[in-house]
């Protein structure tokens, strides 16, 4: 499973809750390599690609 570490600040101010975000996400014994907004842009478009690629693939086969 990957996900993405969010904020979901609404003013600067707030930003500085992404420490809070990555001190859970080192609790949990995850690395950059399980967090997709640390990834390049290239990777992550990647990952996207083909994600939605097996959802079609699932969806057509029902």
């Amino acid at each position: 499973m990957k996900l993405a570490i969010n904020t979901d600040a609404h003013e600067v101010d707030e930003l500085s809750s992404m420490r809070l975000g990555v001190a859970t996400a080192r609790r949990a014994w995850l690395t950059a390599d399980d967090v997709i907004n640390t990834w390049s842009a290239e990777r992550l478009d990647q990952f996207l690609r083909q994600k939605r690629k097996r959802a079609f693939e699932e969806h057509a086969d029902k």
